[in-house]
């Protein structure tokens, strides 16, 4: 059984034109710092799985009417300092991502090149939401396809705890 790994506490997502990747510069709940790279492909294929995810977080939200529950919490007003990626940092390409989802939350384990599960981002409905449009303002940054944005039906059903899905 693999160990856990660190959740991400804060992070700045931000496209970077050298590399043509967007970038998520994370404080790890270790006190440690990454930098994960995610490439248009593997984006590509994420980001429909993760907006079905959010339309079905949604509808749980509006058919509970837990509206004013921790569920649909706004994202903080105050602005928070950028995650700084110092001398001491783990440089991350992320091959692959783990998801699974509860009733309130999605879980992203980033996983490297041989399969290690090197970060795990957490995010409520409220959250992915607003993770999705700071994604998507990337894409837009990058000049990149939005066609996973408009993507019809995902062929796996959304996850519902019991069950794991692994993007590539």
């Amino acid at each position: 059984m693999s160990k856990e790994p660190p959740t991400i506490t804060r992070m700045s997502l931000f496209y970077d034109l050298h590399e043509d990747r967007i970038m998520i510069a994370s404080k790890l709940a270790i006190g440690e710092t990454a930098l994960l790279k995610l490439t248009r492909r593997l984006l590509d294929n994420l980001i429909p799985h993760l907006l079905k995810v959010e339309a079905a977080m949604m509808t749980q939200i509006s058919v509970s009417g837990d509206a004013g529950g921790h569920l649909l919490r706004e994202p903080s007003e105050k602005s928070e300092e950028a995650v700084v990626i110092g001398s001491s940092f783990e440089d991350i390409l992320v091959c692959s991502v783990d998801l699974s989802t509860s009733p309130d939350r999605i879980i992203l384990d980033w996983k490297n090149g041989v399969d290690l599960k090197k970060a795990r981002l957490v995010l409520s409905a409220a959250t992915l939401s607003e993770w999705l449009r700071a994604m998507r303002e990337c894409f837009k940054r990058g000049a990149w396809s939005e066609a996973a944005w408009n993507s019809g039906p995902i062929p796996p059903a959304v996850p519902d705890g019991r069950e794991l899905v692994t993007v590539h």
